[in-house]
């Protein structure tokens, strides 16, 4: 009986964990030739127009902790 994991686990044939790594490798590119967390990143909050709202809110919570932090 092979445990699962490690060693064990490929020596039992279990590819699974290596399949993952192989579809993040093979992760399709977007249009700036980005794959993986930077196609997310483009998907999701660039091509919707997000990224000015996240920006100002961004600016919003570091003014205000920049400004509680300095009144002491």
């Amino acid at each position: 009986m092979a445990v699962q994991g490690g060693h064990g686990a490929q020596a039992s044939g279990c590819t699974a964990p290596l399949d993952w790594i192989n579809h993040l490798k093979r992760a399709e590119s977007d249009a700036t030739g980005v794959g993986g967390m930077g196609h997310w990143w483009h998907q999701d909050i660039v091509e919707p127009g997000e990224l000015p709202m996240l920006l100002a809110l961004s600016a919003f919570v570091l003014t205000f902790a920049v400004t509680r932090r300095s009144r002491g």
